[in-house]
């Protein structure tokens, strides 16, 4: 896939993206792509989105990225306003003031603070407290969506809404590009393979409700029983230049601190384990070997606060052995996440070679 192509099925995944619960239009963006491609198509009653070349194959190699992003759920609409209630965590609700947010039908808001936009009770807030003492904390239940049309109902999904934006040094920059660009890494790596025999026993998968407690990777993994389980996602890395200082003077003295050693341009992350068991090591040493077959370079990560919750997904009865490859990813929360096209097909370059692998592992 040449970058002209990954920006265009990058552009249709973020015009797309619903959250977790409602992710049929980018499961249908991907379907459509797989389909072009020569690879078969499943849905499972959760949402989970099989590709395969024949069958859905069993005890081998499954390769999986979340295509869900966290979102939010309408609660209560009246005169504009639109309450709701988040779909995955939003950690800084202060970020969320002011953003733009896109209905599943198609209409558009902003996110606004009952309290006005620093915090201070105005005039005309209906917040109960009228002062002129800035509120320290923005908390969820004082946010709502502003919109201009009427034709949002109860239980309607949103997300964060944005452009894909071309940046210098062949970045691009988009809302939810931490999971997006996981799910490009496993759609490169599927054209790679498209005529290759070592997809014949691969069962990539796009998971459907991964932002609630990981169940779409659950549901996935016992109806695959894959011996191997390669997790794609984004890996948060280091700040930009000039960017220290302000996340410096932004950070809360009570979060818990986590050395980010990943940098962008230094290649694909492969990810190890720190205190709790985030991947075995067989597992990454197969994919630092298929990084060094295709001339990768790659680059290591110690910390994890996702992985251990992965693995706790996995079915009871046997867990398979548990991979993670990243595309480093600048600002990997929500908002406007940050990376290179070409790390991402970097990353579907190993995971091809990594099927490679497997395939004459199998012959011989």
């Amino acid at each position: 896939m040449n970058k002209s192509e990954m920006l265009c099925l990058q552009k249709a995944l973020c015009t797309a993206a619903m959250p977790s619960g409602f992710e049929l239009p980018q499961a249908e963006v991907i379907a459509n792509f797989a389909k072009s491609i020569g690879y078969a198509v499943q849905r499972d009653v959760l949402g989970n989105l099989f590709c395969f070349r024949n069958t859905v194959s069993g005890g081998g190699l499954m390769i999986a990225a979340a295509m869900d992003v966290k979102g939010f759920l309408a609660t209560q609409i009246a005169e504009g306003k639109v309450r709701f209630q988040t779909i995955g965590s939003f950690e800084k609700p202060e970020k969320l003031v002011n953003q733009p947010v896109r209905f599943e039908n198609g209409v558009r808001g902003v996110i606004r603070n009952i309290c006005g936009e620093d915090g201070t009770c105005g005039e005309n807030s209906t917040c109960e407290e009228k002062t002129a003492e800035k509120k320290k904390d923005v908390k969820l239940e004082d946010l709502y969506i502003q919109i201009q049309e009427s034709a949002v109902r109860t239980g309607d999904a949103a997300v964060l809404d944005g452009e894909v934006k071309e940046l210098e040094q062949g970045l691009v920059q988009t809302a939810h590009g931490a999971q997006l660009a996981g799910c490009l890494a496993v759609l490169d790596a599927m054209e790679r393979l498209q005529k290759d025999a070592a997809a014949e026993d691969v069962t990539f998968v796009f998971l459907a409700q991964h932002q609630p407690g990981r169940m779409g990777l659950r549901a996935a993994v016992k109806r695959v029983s894959p011996e191997t389980c390669i997790l794609c996602g984004g890996a948060e890395a280091a700040a930009a230049a000039g960017e220290d200082e302000r996340r410096e003077a932004e950070k809360d003295p009570s979060e818990e601190k986590y050395p980010v050693d990943v940098g962008i341009g230094a290649g694909p992350v492969i990810r190890f384990r720190e205190k709790l068991q985030a991947s075995d090591e067989g597992t990454c040493q197969r994919l630092i070997r298929a990084a060094e077959q295709a001339g990768i370079a790659w680059q290591g990560e110690a910390r994890n606060r996702d992985m251990s919750g992965a693995i706790e997904a996995m079915s009871a009865g046997s867990r398979p052995g548990v991979g993670w490859l990243g595309v480093p990813v600048r600002n990997a929360g929500p908002f406007e996440a940050a990376y290179s096209m070409d790390e991402v097909s970097r990353c579907g370059q190993v995971l091809a070679a990594l099927c490679r692998m497997e395939e004459e592992k199998n012959r011989s």
